[in-house]
């Protein structure tokens, strides 16, 4: 697995690529994608899924021009609420402590 971190120090806004064989995720992307394009093009990767791990008031996100370019697939939390085409997530995830 390959990791890569993108940092928007006006914003202070971070979003990352993770990838594996050939293709690869961006997570909460910035509104300009071109970075993530470049990065996924030099490595090879082909960018399949978009996931927003919340929505975003401090920004724009880039989550909707990223999957207009690509044909990624994008995934968000059932919880928000969204007016536009997403994939179903499954289960929804705990990072709670069960302690």
């Amino acid at each position: 697995m390959f990791t890569q971190s993108f940092f928007v120090p006006g914003l202070a806004h971070l979003s990352y690529l993770l990838g594996g064989k050939g293709t690869c995720a961006i997570i909460d992307p910035r509104r300009d994608i071109e970075e993530y394009l470049a990065v996924a093009k030099a490595m090879g990767m082909r960018i399949t899924h978009i996931l927003e791990t919340h929505l975003h008031a401090d920004f724009i996100s880039g989550h909707m021009d990223l999957a207009a370019r690509t044909g990624a697939e994008i995934i968000v939390p059932k919880q928000a609420n969204v007016h536009f085409h997403i994939g179903p997530l499954k289960k929804e995830m705990n990072f709670r402590s069960k302690t």
